[in-house]
This record gives C-alpha cells, sequence and structure tokens, in this order.
C-alpha cells in the first residue's frame, strides 16, 4: 500500500511538471513542444495503465495460488 502511495506522488510530481512545461510552451508559443509533451503524457498513461494490468495478473495468480494450497490441505 506504502509503494502505491509512493508511486502516486511520484506519478502525480511528473504530471504537474508535464503541465507546467506545456504551459511554459504555450507562453512561448510552440505548439510542436505542445504536442510532444502531449505525446509523453500519453506514454506515461500507457505505462502505468501496464503496470496496472500486471499487478493485476500477478493478484490473480496469488490467489488462484491460495486455494489451490486450501484444496490441498
Amino acid at each position: 500500500m506504502i509503494i502505491i502511495f509512493i508511486n502516486r506522488k511520484i506519478i502525480l510530481a511528473i504530471f504537474l511538471i508535464t503541465l507546467t512545461l506545456i504551459f511554459i510552451a504555450r507562453f512561448y508559443g510552440l505548439y510542436l513542444m505542445d504536442i510532444l509533451y502531449i505525446f509523453v503524457l500519453m506514454f506515461g498513461a500507457m505505462v502505468l495503465l501496464l503496470f496496472a494490468f500486471i499487478r493485476l495478473i500477478i493478484n490473480i495468480i496469488k490467489v488462484i495460488k491460495r486455494k489451490r494450497n486450501a484444496y490441498k490441505s
């Protein structure tokens, strides 16, 4: 639970940094940079979803193992 909380804090920090970079890019009128940062945000979201999916699979495997052990005993 603590690990997830720390990860969320890191994610929030990265998200805020990217947002500030987008605002700086808008201020200087660099739309190319803006698009680049949007792509970075999208990539980050995809990575987060992938990690969540992997965690879900690991939890399901753990539950199945527990059930098998319960049936054996």
